[in-house]
């Protein structure tokens, strides 16, 4: 008896899937060891990172011929590339050409290892155990290193940031600008400050030092009218005027007029050295992106900050 229609309808289409998830392509690219660029008939592009193995970084030791074994055996040759998602720009697949697993035969030839997240199969698995234990490949050093570890070793340093960003960025680094770190922005100032971008970062990064100069001024201020000899005892007393005065330049609150005195002379010698390390940081920047420095002692003299 044959199926009721609708059974044999349902069965090709689920062939057809099947066989949709097998789509062809031609190798258009190697880009290193483990990873391709496939077109298909329609002009589809599709980045294929090789499914089971992580291939040396093209600068590590066996990259080139890691490079160079997947070009010889796929480049410019019809693939089979098995995914879910054909459409997508960029897959993680398995691929094969004429029945022979790229990754398979990359891992057996020494020239990949498996993931660090073990995410592979058993095939490669074997190869991989069958190529490490006759020393083939990248395994005649013992001390090979997987290409995980040679990317977290070989990241290169953060783009050098520009000079308003590393104008900018003084007071913040030392803890004299506000919560937001950013420069203050003044008028008022000759005008032979602000004859170019780098002069008027300097300008603006010494008012926020000056900004820092002005409360140690006043925290020196309420120091001497209650640390000099002479004024006062050491009174506990919480809402004295001292304590208010005090408390208020350092964390917490102390209980006794020597104790705050201490915290901040301490908080004074701190904060004029801190004022003085980001005057000359940004008398050095602003010198090394071409203001002279005749126009920076200016600046500084302007601020009052020569005397840090």
């Amino acid at each position: 008896m044959k199926p009721p229609r609708a059974i044999v309808v349902l069965t090709a289409v689920f062939v057809a899937a099947t066989v949709g998830a097998e789509t062809t392509w031609k190798c258009r690219e190697v880009i290193d060891g483990d990873t391709i660029i496939a077109e298909s008939n329609a002009g589809q592009i599709i980045r294929v990172d090789l499914f089971g193995i992580d291939a040396p970084e093209i600068a590590q030791p066996f990259g080139d011929e890691a490079k160079a074994f997947l070009e010889e055996l796929a480049l410019g040759r019809v693939i089979t590339v098995s995914t879910t998602n054909p459409k997508a720009k960029q897959v993680t697949a398995s691929v094969q050409v004429e029945g022979t697993d790229l990754s398979e035969a990359l891992v057996r030839s020494g020239l990949a290892w498996l993931p660090d997240d073990g995410s592979s199969s058993e095939a490669i698995a074997i190869a991989l155990f069958t190529a490490r234990a006759e020393g083939t490949g990248l395994w005649v050093d013992s001390n090979a290193e997987h290409p995980l570890l040679w990317r977290q070793s070989h990241r290169p340093p953060p783009p050098s940031p520009t000079p308003e960003q590393r104008l900018s960025d003084i007071a913040g680094q030392i803890d004299l600008a506000g919560e937001d770190g950013q420069a203050v922005v003044i008028s008022d100032i000759p005008s032979s400050f602000t004859r170019n971008r780098e002069t008027k970062l300097l300008v603006e990064n010494m008012a926020v030092i000056a900004e820092a100069a002005e409360g140690l001024a006043n925290m020196e201020a309420a120091y001497t009218r209650h640390c000099s000899p002479g004024r006062g005892s050491s009174s506990s007393t919480g809402g004295s005027v001292w304590s208010e005065e005090l408390n208020q330049w350092v964390d917490g609150t102390n209980s006794t007029r020597e104790e705050a005195c201490r915290d901040v002379n301490l908080d004074i010698s701190r904060v004029r050295g801190a004022i003085k390390q980001a005057r000359d940081k940004a008398a050095d920047d602003a010198r090394r992106f071409g203001v002279q420095d005749q126009l920076i002692r200016e600046v500084v003299d302007y601020f009052d900050l020569k005397r840090f």
